[in-house]
């Protein structure tokens, strides 16, 4: 077959479309979901950067890799990953997250990350974070939370409101996007 060119965004959407609801996405919300989840690199912006760090980004599939690595065990010597309880109520594109309770019955985790850049790539949870050095701080996190079938499910990763020169976050969280 041959197509102008200016059909083809069209085709490669509908055939990834087709594609997504082979695999049980049925709503058009999902596959932008599916698409958003898996889009390259995520930034973060906290309201307030005191560190010299300019940029807080991290790619999808690695905070993605990260959330694998926490697993589900909250008894850790890091003492994460552990329940995020969302008193903010940050949203998710993610039913399965955003219907969770902002209160202690919420099964979503929290589990650190780091950006692109930083000299720790990742987050040692069987590690006292004293025995970690000096450079653990971190003031991101991945969110994500244990389906009915021991899936992982990926809600995606919210940084501090405040940075602080030591890298650390305060305040609450915003969602990165």
């Amino acid at each position: 077959m041959h197509y102008q060119t200016d059909q083809l965004p069209f085709l490669i959407l509908h055939s990834l479309t087709t594609h997504i609801c082979l695999y049980g996405y049925e709503e058009s919300t999902d596959v932008l979901n599916f698409l958003e989840a898996r889009a390259g690199t995520i930034t973060c912006a906290p309201k307030t950067n005191k560190s010299t760090v300019k940029s807080f980004k991290i790619a999808a599939s690695t905070a993605e890799a990260q959330a694998k690595s926490g697993g589900f065990g909250t008894t850790t010597k890091s003492g994460y990953p552990h329940k995020y309880q969302n008193f903010n109520a940050l949203t998710w594109g993610v039913h399965e997250c955003d219907d969770q309770p902002k209160n202690s019955d919420s099964k979503l985790l929290e589990y650190p990350v780091y950006w692109i850049g930083a000299s720790r790539k990742a987050w040692s949870k069987d590690e006292k974070k004293k025995a970690m050095g000096t450079n653990w701080e971190t003031p991101m996190r991945v969110v994500y939370m244990e389906g009915s079938n021991e899936e992982l499910i990926y809600c995606g990763v919210m940084i501090h409101e405040t940075v602080e020169s030591s890298l650390s976050g305060t305040d609450a969280f915003v969602v990165c996007s």
